[in-house]
């Protein structure tokens, strides 16, 4: 007998999230392990406190962010419920954001990875 009260099934992901509280603007890095067209399962690293109840949810892979409520909460996993039509692609500034915070990343590999080369670490 299953207890699964969800009526979308979650498919399994590891994507790279940030979320950010309706009344901040502040953002939190988080990994989403699995996701639905109603909802997801959001991992945050080294949470103190229950994040706020409303959340924006901002999915790199999927160009693509979602207003959603914090259903339950344990450690540093939540479980999330998407409003209704609550994905949005993001803006063209959201974009470029994205696009500069992934290079600036990559930047930062390749320098670690020149000096290693050189053995100046």
């Amino acid at each position: 007998m299953s207890t699964e009260r969800r009526t979308h099934t979650r498919a399994r992901v590891i994507y790279g999230a940030s979320a950010a509280s309706a009344t901040s603007e502040a953002r939190r890095n988080c990994v989403v392990r699995n996701f639905s067209d109603a909802g997801a399962l959001v991992e945050f690293s080294g949470l103190a406190r229950k994040p706020s109840e409303d959340i924006s949810l901002t999915i790199e892979r999927k160009r693509s962010s979602y207003r959603a409520r914090v259903v339950w909460w344990r450690e540093n996993l939540a479980g999330l419920a998407f409003a209704a039509n609550a994905a949005s692609t993001l803006s063209a500034d959201e974009e470029i954001e994205l696009r500069l915070r992934k290079s600036e990343k990559k930047a930062r590999q390749l320098r670690q990875l020149v000096r290693e080369a050189l053995g100046q670490d």
